[in-house]
């Protein structure tokens, strides 16, 4: 009895995820890619060993991307920065640099007070490369 029961358990598995769709049709043509990071904006301090500050004009914390490659099964496809013939694999970007709302970049010397309302953390694309269909 438990045997039976196992195999319209099985049975019903094996129905229920071929029927899945990702919703994404497979396409003839190439495509980009595009990988971008932002910090999260509810994050306002920073830690760095045992201090604790806010955020600031003159803080950095810089992230190095090296490499980055798209996979599908055993084969992949290598990422660069731009879809041109530059073949640049990675950036280094600080993470929590800031941006005044109209996009232009807070400098050292704009002495405005930096919170949420009135900034938000810059957003790097770090590979927008061509990819195979």
């Amino acid at each position: 009895m438990f045997t039976r029961l196992l195999m319209i358990a099985a049975l019903c598995s094996t129905v229920l995820i071929g029927g899945c769709q990702t919703g994404v049709e497979p396409s003839p043509n190439s495509g980009i890619l595009r990988v971008t990071f932002t910090s999260n904006s509810a994050d306002t301090t920073i830690v760095i060993q045992s201090d604790t500050s806010r955020f600031s004009r003159w803080d950095e914390f810089f992230l190095t991307i090296t490499q980055g490659r798209l996979f599908r099964g055993p084969h992949y496809a290598p990422l660069y920065a731009t879809p041109g013939i530059e073949r640049i694999p990675g950036a280094t970007v600080n993470i929590i640099k800031r941006q005044w709302l109209d996009g232009s970049p807070i400098k050292p010397t704009d002495f405005a007070e930096i919170h949420c309302k009135n900034s938000r953390y810059l957003t790097y694309t770090v590979f927008e490369s061509n990819v195979p269909p």
